[in-house]
């Protein structure tokens, strides 16, 4: 029996590797966006469903996209892989 026949599956990493790589979050990456300038924008919420029940003021309030809190963003960017 050869000395090293229980180490087959045992290899040491090439040098000036660092492992594991961390994984991006898939759900906030589908649901967020990292902008170029490092900013985060998320969709509004309430805008799901029953839109009628709500007023044209609030309607128009919820449009677009809306930015990560500042306290927030350097978690969310990390995650999302940026």
């Amino acid at each position: 029996m050869p000395a090293a026949a229980g180490r087959e599956g045992k290899r040491r990493p090439a040098k000036g590797i660092v492992m594991p790589k961390m994984k991006s979050h898939k759900g906030i990456r589908k649901r967020m966006k990292l902008t170029r300038r490092g900013k985060v924008t998320r969709r509004r919420a309430n805008r799901g469903h029953l839109m009628s029940g709500k007023s044209s003021k609030r309607r128009r309030k919820l449009r677009g996209k809306a930015t990560v809190d500042k306290g927030q963003v350097k978690i969310y960017a990390r995650v999302i892989g940026g």
